[in-house]
């Protein structure tokens, strides 16, 4: 039987530089609220709310509380 090992990891420097390229679209007095969709698809919805919020995020949008 052969079995298949996978691994994510979020690379923190790529989610920087996207929020500072969007950061640079809409200016910095607009609020940007990213959505957080299915636990982050398994890497952990707290996890993922910590780094936005290190970035300046004031909310986070998720479908459900669940």
């Amino acid at each position: 039987m052969i079995q298949k090992f996978s691994q994510a990891k979020i690379d923190f420097h790529a989610l920087q530089n996207n929020w500072a390229t969007i950061e640079q679209m809409v200016g910095k007095n607009t609020v940007i609220a990213p959505f957080i969709k299915s636990n982050a698809y398994g890497h952990g919805i707290v996890e993922i709310a910590q780094l936005l919020t290190k970035l300046g995020t004031k909310l986070v949008c998720v479908a459900d509380l669940y």
